[in-house]
């Protein structure tokens, strides 16, 4: 099973630069932490409000885009990881 950060998905749902490399790991038995949604829809709130990249209407599709990967990608509570995540990191 592939791990797939928050980054990389929010590359995806923006269609930044590369975006079309990340396709084919959403191909495979992927999963990534549940926190990466709300890094994802912080993604897509800079873009529009911030940068001014997306109208509100693109935002809400974006939103929509990000939504449907729960059917894509198993999403696992971050908290489950904490006590190991502490430990390889120390």
């Amino acid at each position: 099973m592939i791990v797939i950060d928050a980054s990389s998905l929010a590359k995806y749902i923006l269609k930044e630069n590369n975006w079309g490399k990340i396709r084919k790991y959403l191909e495979e038995d992927i999963c990534s932490l549940n926190l990466a949604l709300v890094e994802i829809s912080n993604a897509i709130w800079k873009h529009h409000v911030l940068y001014h990249e997306f109208n509100k209407k693109e935002a809400m599709l974006a939103f929509e885009a990000a939504k449907i990967l729960k059917d894509v990608i198993i999403f696992e509570s971050f908290e489950n990881h904490l006590d190991n995540a502490m430990k390889i990191s120390s």
